[in-house]
């Protein structure tokens, strides 16, 4: 993997070692673009309102979506292939990206976008709830630079 990614580090040098969180990121980068869903259908409902309530961001999906998804049969999460970390240790900014799919009655589907970061001024842990995958990744960006730093 070293070789492929441009060599410098590796298992046979001693002197220096790969951050703990690039082998999460490697992995993830190499995976499928979006993975097969596979919805559980206990409590989806539930989750949806849990998810929701989370959500601290003001421009989230609202109430009717709330109403739509107390009918969900299903749902399904999957971390998105888009972490971002800067920074070492336990200062780090960090942000990530979950897709929340819901599976409707007659087979339709919702997706709720969660962003999960530490991009405050107190740097403690936040969840925003987006309709739209853009929405969520404009809200991070929008983040880091209130902070001064770069995602």
């Amino acid at each position: 993997m070293h070789e492929r990614i441009g060599g410098g580090v590796g298992p046979d040098r001693e002197d220096e070692e790969l951050p703990a969180w690039l082998a999460e990121e490697l992995l993830l980068a190499m995976g499928p673009g979006r993975p097969r869903r596979e919805y559980v259908s206990e409590a989806s409902p539930d989750h949806a309102r849990r998810l929701l309530r989370r959500a601290e961001n003001r421009d989230g999906p609202g109430e009717v979506v709330g109403e739509i998804l107390q009918g969900a049969l299903g749902h399904h999460i999957a971390l998105i292939t888009k972490p971002r970390r800067r920074g070492p240790g336990r200062d780090a900014t960090w942000c990530r990206f979950y897709e929340h799919a819901f599976l409707l009655e007659g087979g339709g589907e919702v997706s709720l976008w969660e962003l999960e970061h530490n991009l405050t001024s107190d740097g403690r842990l936040v969840c925003e709830v987006y309709l739209d995958e853009a929405d969520a990744e404009v809200a991070a960006d929008r983040h880091a630079r209130a902070l001064g730093v770069e995602l």
